[in-house]
């Protein structure tokens, strides 16, 4: 068996490159059976502190998104593995737009995060997750396994744990 190696840099994308990255893994897998994809994801945000900001919001921001590093191994596996549930994207409206926002000055990158960011996520996708978690893992309830969400403060956790 002849082995290969591939490498794809997806840059500048933030948290949503590991989307990506997996995309372009399971696109790899779809078209090479006995694939084995590795994804490594890194974001560095402490770059981009301002210690100098008195906006409150800025300052959680760069807080609650911290340095991170992830990785997965995909392959197309055996009937049972855990698997990739399909691509599924919801888009807020334009009104929102700037309650996540990150604009580059001359002290870096601000990231700015609004406190009308959790009513939003309820809103627009808590429903989606809700069928996530039913078609991937067979559950209805939030509370009959175990899951993450990508930080975001106390008030976005509570949305995807609320009951509602």
């Amino acid at each position: 068996k002849q082995w290969y190696q591939r490498r794809v840099a997806i840059t500048a994308g933030g948290c949503y490159g590991s989307f990506s990255a997996l995309t372009v893994a399971q696109a790899f897998c779809a078209a090479e059976p006995d694939a084995v994809v590795l994804v490594t994801c890194t974001e560095v945000c402490s770059v981009h502190i301002n210690k100098h900001s008195k906006d409150r919001s800025e300052i959680l921001g760069n807080i609650i998104f911290g340095d991170g590093a992830t990785s997965a191994i995909l392959s197309q596996g055996n009937k049972g593995d855990w698997q990739m549930s399909p691509i599924r994207m919801v888009t807020a409206p334009p009104s929102t737009r700037d309650y996540v926002s990150v604009k580059l000055t001359d002290q870096g990158y601000l990231l700015y995060l609004s406190k009308h960011l959790a009513p939003c996520l309820h809103t627009a996708v808590k429903p989606m997750w809700r069928d996530m978690l039913k078609d991937s893992l067979g559950v209805k309830d939030s509370h009959d396994c175990d899951w993450a969400v990508h930080p975001g403060g106390k008030a976005v956790i509570n949305v995807f744990h609320s009951e509602d």
